[in-house]
C-alpha cells in the first residue's frame, strides 16, 4: 500500500497512511485492511475503526499515560471474564511506536455491535420511553459490571503488574481529590467559587471523613455513561447494552461512586423521571443505609467538582454553567433530586 495513501483521522491522531494501519494489522494477524474510518465522537479523538478481512476493529492510539492502555487492558479482561457487560477482548496491545510515532504505543480490539449514543444525532432521535428504556438497561448494566469485585479498593499498576491500594482508603481518596478540585478551581480566571461554597464544602467533607469504607470493593468505571457505550434492541423494543469502552479511568472501589455520571447528565437534560429510572434499576429493590446515601452524596459531589474544574480551565467552554451562579448553587439541583429518590 502507498504511504501517501492517507487519511486525516482528526485533530490529535492526524493523518495516517494506508500503510501504517496494514502494519499495525500485521502485528497480530488480523487480515488485509480493506477500509478505514475516523470516529467523529468522544472527548479527545484517540480511535478509529479499522475493517479487515478478518473483522471489524478498533484502533486506539496516542495514548496521554503509560497507563493508560495497559489498564484498559487489564480491566477488560477482568470484565469479559467475570461478568457478562460486553467489553472490548481481546484487547491487543502493542508497545511499539515506530509504527503511527505515538508514545506507549498502540491497542487494537474488536468493535463492539450496535449503536453509539455519543453520537447526539442518534440520541436525540430518542423518544422518552426509548430514554426511560435506556437508562433502565444501564442501570442493570452497571450492577452486573460490579459483579468483577476485588479484595481492596486500589488502583492497577502496570508496573507492578497489581492493584495497588489507596493509600487511606477510598472515601479519603475521594474526600482529598474535592479538595484539590476546589483548590485547582479557584486558581483559575472567574472560579465563582465564594467563600460560602468553600465553607459549605468543608462542612460536607469534615462529616465525610466519619465514613467508614466498609463496603465490598468492586470494579468503578468513572465515566460510566452512554458516550462510552452500545446498545441495541431487545426483545419488547427494550434497549440492552451490547458494549462498554474506555476504561482508562477504572480501578475498585465503592460501586456507588459510578452512579452520579450518568444521573447528573439526565438531570442537565431535565429528565428527572429517567434518572430515577436509571437508580432503581440499578438498586434492583435494595434500599440504601444512611452511610451508603451520605457516600453516594459524596461521590456525586466529587463527580460533579471534576466537571467543574475540568470545563473552568482557561479558554475552556464554560456554556453549561450560569456565569451568575456559584458552585454551591450550581451542584444543588442535582443533590436534590438525588434525595428525593433515594430518601
Amino acid at each position: 500500500m502507498s504511504k501517501t495513501n492517507e487519511k486525516n483521522f482528526g485533530k490529535l491522531l492526524g493523518k495516517i497512511s494506508d500503510s501504517s494501519l496494514q502494519s499495525a494489522l500485521d502485528e497480530f494477524d488480523l487480515g488485509q485492511l480493506v477500509s478505514s474510518e475516523a470516529i467523529p465522537f468522544g472527548l479527545f479523538g484517540q480511535n478509529a475503526f479499522l475493517e479487515s478481512t478478518s473483522g471489524s476493529y478498533v484502533l486506539r492510539t496516542c495514548a496521554f499515560y503509560d497507563w493508560q492502555l495497559p489498564t484498559e487492558q487489564f480491566f477488560s479482561k477482568l470484565i469479559h471474564q467475570r461478568t457478562q457487560v460486553p467489553a472490548p477482548w481481546p484487547y491487543l496491545l502493542s508497545e511499539s511506536e515506530i509504527i503511527f510515532g505515538f508514545q506507549y504505543g498502540f491497542a487494537i480490539m474488536p468493535r463492539l455491535p450496535g449503536i453509539t449514543t455519543a453520537d447526539p444525532e442518534t440520541y436525540k432521535s430518542f423518544n422518552s420511553s426509548q430514554k426511560s428504556s435506556l437508562a433502565m438497561a444501564q442501570g442493570t448494566a452497571l450492577r452486573e459490571l460490579q459483579k468483577l469485585t476485588n479484595d481492596v479498593s486500589g488502583k492497577y499498576d502496570h508496573i507492578e503488574k497489581a492493584v495497588i491500594p489507596f493509600p487511606n482508603g477510598y472515601v479519603a481518596r475521594t474526600v482529598e481529590r474535592i479538595r484539590k478540585n476546589v483548590a485547582t478551581s479557584i486558581e483559575y480566571p472567574n472560579p465563582h467559587i465564594s467563600q460560602t461554597d468553600k465553607d459549605w464544602i468543608e462542612s460536607t467533607l469534615a462529616d465525610a471523613a466519619k465514613l467508614s469504607d466498609d463496603f465490598q470493593p468492586v470494579i468503578v468505571h468513572e465515566d460510566f455513561n452512554r458516550n462510552n457505550m452500545t446498545v441495541e434492541q431487545g426483545d419488547n423494543d427494550n434497549w440492552q447494552i451490547t458494549g462498554l469502552f474506555d476504561l482508562m479511568t477504572a480501578h475498585f472501589g465503592d460501586g456507588l461512586a459510578d452512579i452520579p455520571r450518568q444521573f447528573s447528565m439526565y438531570i442537565e437534560e431535565g429528565l428527572l423521571t429517567v434518572a430515577e429510572d436509571y437508580i432503581k434499576a440499578y438498586l434492583d429493590g435494595a434500599t440504601l443505609d444512611a452511610e451508603a446515601k451520605q457516600r453516594l452524596e459524596l461521590y456525586l459531589i466529587d463527580d460533579r467538582l471534576l466537571i467543574w474544574q475540568y470545563f473552568h480551565r482557561p479558554n475552556h467552554d464554560r456554556s453549561r454553567f450560569d456565569e451568575k451562579s456559584g458552585l454551591k448553587e450550581w451542584l444543588s439541583p442535582f443533590l436534590d433530586v438525588l434525595h428525593q429518590i433515594i430518601d
